[in-house]
């Protein structure tokens, strides 16, 4: 029978946005993917009342910072980056991200999306989206 388990044997990926930089990586297994999407959004809907006290909204939130830090958490076994004072950056610390250059965390949010399958479930959406007539989305260079 056809093995259908995850592997989660870490992977050394060096950096090119920080000279000597290095993260050890490993993927999310499926049941982490949606627990992940789970998180991504929140939808929720305010009904005008019996008394007209409320408008009828709708607000939708993305969380974005949230489902970065859960990759990180999860996803980053090990690294060599450190703070200015040379201690190791703790992934699984929200405020780590408040100190990251933004070059070297979208250079690993790249990795992670690449090793969990989001670029290609991203250009599959896309692809598809750009069939519907009305419809017209282009890839991000």
């Amino acid at each position: 029978m056809p093995k259908a388990t995850v592997d989660m044997t870490p992977q050394v990926v060096e950096l090119n946005s920080v000279e000597g930089g290095t993260v050890t990586v490993r993927p999310l297994s499926y049941g982490q993917k949606k627990v992940r999407a789970d998180m991504a959004t929140r939808m929720y809907a305010e009904m005008e009342t019996e008394g007209g006290t409320r408008d009828n909204r709708m607000y939708l939130d993305t969380l974005n910072r949230a489902t970065t830090l859960y990759d990180f958490k999860n996803c980053i076994v090990d690294h060599n980056l450190e703070d200015d004072q040379g201690r190791q950056l703790n992934f699984s610390m929200d405020a780590t991200l408040d100190i990251l250059d933004p070059r070297v965390g979208t250079e690993i949010e790249k990795i992670l999306a690449k090793i969990n399958g989001d670029d290609e479930e991203l250009k599959d959406f896309i692809a598809s989206r750009s069939e519907s007539p009305g419809i017209t989305l282009t890839p991000a260079s």
